[in-house]
């Protein structure tokens, strides 16, 4: 994976803006970009009576490349931890953020009347 996320290997040591990936031609064949990489997905939080763990997923901007996996897990023991290398993946249709950046237009230019 390294080269096409951002991983201990692109030595940015930092996340970088959503998209930004592209760039760096970090899109997979399907045109997707940041789906591994930067930072780790904070995918759940795992209870057992008093015992509470979180899942990571994906890897994050500190972790080898061949970590950087959409396989890949991780699991804290503390759910409550943070860090610049764990956040969440928001994930939309292009039709969609195309829909909102017209109506954030759209609005704008009434704004300015």
């Amino acid at each position: 994976m390294a080269g096409r996320c951002n991983s201990r290997e692109s030595r940015l040591n930092r996340p970088w803006p959503v998209f930004e990936s592209e760039a760096w031609g970090g899109t997979n064949p399907a045109g997707v970009c940041d789906v591994v990489g930067n930072v780790a997905e904070w995918a759940a939080v795992i209870r057992e009576g008093e015992i509470a763990q979180a899942v990571l997923c994906g890897g994050s901007f500190r972790d080898p490349g061949e970590s950087c996996t959409v396989q890949s897990r991780s699991i804290i023991d503390d759910p409550q931890f943070a860090s610049a290398a764990v956040g969440f993946r928001c994930v939309a249709s292009w039709a969609e953020v195309i829909a909102q950046e017209r109506a954030i237009s759209r609005m704008n230019r009434r704004a300015q009347r």
